[in-house]
């Protein structure tokens, strides 16, 4: 240990009962070394508890993500990659605050009231926001949602072989645990580059892997089902002739009229009435269906090889059909835009534009879940709604939208 450098404290992680790996950590939360024990077979047992050594039973923990992750369809070795993440970012303690920062819990989400905002809104409101179960439902209900490729040129600098040009589906279709680590550090966890611990998240995924052998997984990886790029376990084809297709993207809060908030979690960085988003940066008008529809689409889609296409929220659905790599439909699948200008979305010529958070099967054939801005015609910061369901029966003429980009 380099004198000067802080305090430091040591995390054994145990596994079974044995003592894979001791993590140095220093009063800024970082790891700043790392040491790989398993061979010497150390239980966990016999250590002394003392005040430098910190023993942690991991096995529960990770255990149970990677049932959860196995249950959403992810594969072994996206399951393990983002373990070895998890293991670098908090030990795998749902429990654990950052020292020094704003990061909690197991993925150490900043701020930490993101966990409570979605745990508020996916029925979890009673529940701690140090609830492992819960922690782990959220990452993975919301896996895909907030990658990006800001890292992309760092990591094909190492020779990492990047799949269709995306650190997200390089994360899903890797059949290389290690490779999965580096994806989903690059492209979800985005720590600062030059403190990343890259070596230790490989490790540990590697690890990890060989530890997995309990654990059920359907998903094989380079095998993607039709709704990757949104929550692979919640969305299968539906049978009947509407051809919708069932499930949910998760993250978008499920409640009447409030505020944006909430956006401040995903890669649009909204997180008080005056920010604009990214993609989508234009509030001239306040907080419009347009403005909202499309930075939430790149939460959900990232923003890497498609764009926005002007026009009112009612036209948009028309609009896109004209350029190159959309579809545009009338039935629904969820992460879509969806838009039109007669009921139920009737009201002033512009129309209206939304998101379609969930697809269920229905009696008239589906029914979706909006969410919307402007939903009651203010464009306030307080205009957000979440809980509107419209039946197939009830659609009208409403157009489905979706970018060749969006797996």
């Amino acid at each position: 240990m380099v004198a000067g450098a802080g305090v430091f404290s040591v995390v054994l992680m145990c596994f079974g009962g044995v003592v894979q790996s001791a993590v140095v950590t220093t009063s800024g939360g970082a790891i700043s070394a790392s040491e790989t024990v398993s061979s010497k077979r150390v239980e966990c047992s016999h250590l002394e508890a003392n005040t430098h050594h910190e023993v942690v039973d991991v096995s529960e923990t990770a255990l149970h993500v990677a049932n959860v992750f196995a249950a959403h369809g992810y594969s072994k070795a996206a399951t393990a990659g983002v373990l070895g993440n998890l293991q670098a970012e908090s030990g795998m303690r749902a429990d654990r605050a950052e020292i020094g920062g704003g990061g909690f819990g197991l993925a150490q989400w900043t701020p930490r009231s993101k966990i409570r905002v979605w745990f508020d809104a996916h029925g979890l409101g009673n529940v701690p926001d140090s609830d492992v179960e819960g922690q782990a439902r959220m990452l993975a209900e919301t896996a895909e949602s907030s990658f990006n490729n800001v890292y992309l040129s760092q990591v094909q600098a190492e020779g990492v072989s990047i799949i269709n040009g995306s650190l997200k589906d390089t994360w899903l279709k890797t059949d290389d645990p290690q490779v999965a680590a580096i994806a989903w550090m690059a492209g979800w966890e985005r720590p600062a580059w030059a403190s990343r611990n890259e070596q230790f998240r490989r490790t540990q995924a590697m690890m990890f892997y060989q530890q997995l052998g309990s654990v059920s997984f359907t998903a094989q990886p380079g095998v993607v089902s039709s709704s990757t790029g949104r929550n692979d376990s919640c969305q299968t084809p539906d049978t009947n002739s509407n051809a919708a297709t069932v499930g949910t993207v998760g993250g978008a809060p499920q409640r009447g009229l409030s505020d944006f908030g909430w956006m401040c979690q995903g890669s649009q960085h909204i997180c008080s009435a005056s920010d604009a988003g990214v993609l989508y940066a234009h509030l001239e008008a306040g907080h419009q269906c347009v403005w909202y529809a499309w930075n939430r689409l790149a939460m959900i889609h990232g923003m890497d090889g498609w764009n926005w296409v002007r026009g009112n929220g009612g036209e948009i659905g028309r609009n896109v059909r004209n350029q190159p790599g959309w579809t545009v439909d009338m039935s629904p699948r969820p992460g879509d835009g969806v838009s039109g200008n007669s009921a139920p979305f009737s009201g002033p010529p512009p129309g209206h534009v939304a998101v379609v958070e969930e697809v269920v099967n229905d009696a008239s054939g589906w029914r979706i879940r909006i969410s919307e801005g402007n939903a009651d015609g203010s464009a306030s910061w307080n205009s957000y709604r979440g809980d509107r369901w419209i039946s197939k029966a009830q659609a009208g003429d409403i157009l489905f939208f979706r970018h060749q980009q969006w797996k």
